[in-house]
């Protein structure tokens, strides 16, 4: 198990971590995650809805049928509480889904972790430069780097919205010929903290760094806790 810090004398049972996993991938990704985190963390994996193979368009990408399908998860009136991580197109789902259940009035995340893609109001922006391709900030040539590409995005446009009131922390990677910038926008689609991380350059850095992706999550899952926490018993008096 990896070394993690335990949220101490929290008057709570657990907080839901609910994982969205990248374009073409499967939830079994992250099921691994439950042996590593500590027991007040339940691992959530939802599965993108699948409708045939990659190579004929078969997973869902309609970002938008996808919220909504992945929604249903929630059922009414979910008290307990959660946080949202999204990997690459995953990212955005979990983004999206973040601002639906405000819209729906159904409680909003303590935080969204997202990893592995670049603030939504840069995915419909063609990216200049050998460091990206299509409107996503990962590297051509890399055999193992899962693209998005516009199809796989759903045809994706951002709307600019109020800021959610979740806390945003997002996972990227050190390349040097990428601007941080497109990574510190998401910074614009929160009111609450904010933090972000570069691992290593391989796009699936979470995997390759497993070990200090989970530290990261811990660490700031632990601080949202305690918040949420100390204002339940604040507002039960």
């Amino acid at each position: 198990m990896v070394d993690l810090p335990t949220p101490g004398a929290l008057r709570v049972s657990a907080l839901q971590l609910f994982c969205v996993p990248h374009a073409w991938g499967s939830a079994a990704f992250y099921r691994r995650w439950s042996e590593s985190l500590p027991e007040w963390i339940q691992v959530r994996p939802l599965e993108l809805p699948p409708s045939g193979s990659p190579a004929a368009g078969g997973q869902q990408s309609d970002i938008g049928l996808l919220v909504r399908q992945l929604a249903g998860v929630f059922g009414n009136g979910e008290q307990q509480p959660y946080v949202l991580f999204g990997h690459g197109l995953g990212g955005l789902v979990a983004y999206e889904l973040a601002h639906w259940m405000r819209q729906h009035g159904a409680p909003e995340p303590l935080a969204l972790f997202v990893s592995g893609v670049v603030a939504p109001s840069r995915c419909d922006r063609r990216c200049v430069g050998e460091a990206c391709t299509d409107t996503w900030l990962y590297e051509p040539g890399e055999g193992d780097a899962l693209t998005l590409s516009a199809d796989q995005s759903g045809g994706y446009r951002y709307r600019q919205r109020p800021p959610l009131r979740a806390s945003v922390h997002v996972l990227g990677r050190k390349l040097g010929e990428i601007r941080v910038d497109a990574l510190l926008e998401w910074q614009r689609e929160t009111c609450g903290d904010f933090s972000l991380d570069l691992l290593e350059r391989h796009h699936f850095f979470i995997q390759q760094q497993e070990a200090r992706t989970l530290r990261l999550v811990c660490r700031h899952s632990e601080r949202h806790l305690r918040c949420w926490s100390l204002e339940r018993r604040r507002a039960a008096g």
